[in-house]
């Protein structure tokens, strides 16, 4: 771990919610997207997420579109963090738990 939280590794499946659990927001800086199944199981967390506008993400998290960045451009949105209020954060991590409930793979 470095001075700033960040671990730069691959987190395997069996450490992720520990990491969920102690995060705040939840950056997912891909470059590609084939599913949306790790920003939906952060949802489950009810933690904001920042992530590129590919696929359908930009859809799924249309109630946060302050943290919905464009391909490239992931530190000025990582800028955008630090005007968010504690409220606001708990608010779209809240918005995002309601919106998971919706979407089913049933």
């Amino acid at each position: 771990m470095t001075a700033s939280g960040c671990y730069d590794r691959f987190i395997p499946e069996a450490e992720l919610q520990k990491f969920y659990h102690a995060a705040d927001v939840v950056t997912l800086p891909f470059v590609a997207v084939e599913n949306t199944a790790v920003a939906g199981r952060r949802d489950g967390f009810r933690k904001p997420v920042l992530a590129p506008n590919l696929g359908v993400i930009g859809e799924r998290l249309c109630h946060q579109r302050e943290l919905v960045y464009e391909p490239g451009h992931l530190e000025p949105a990582m800028a955008k963090l630090s005007i968010l209020t504690p409220a606001r954060i708990a608010q779209i991590g809240e918005l995002n738990f309601q919106e998971i409930r919706r979407y089913t793979w049933g």
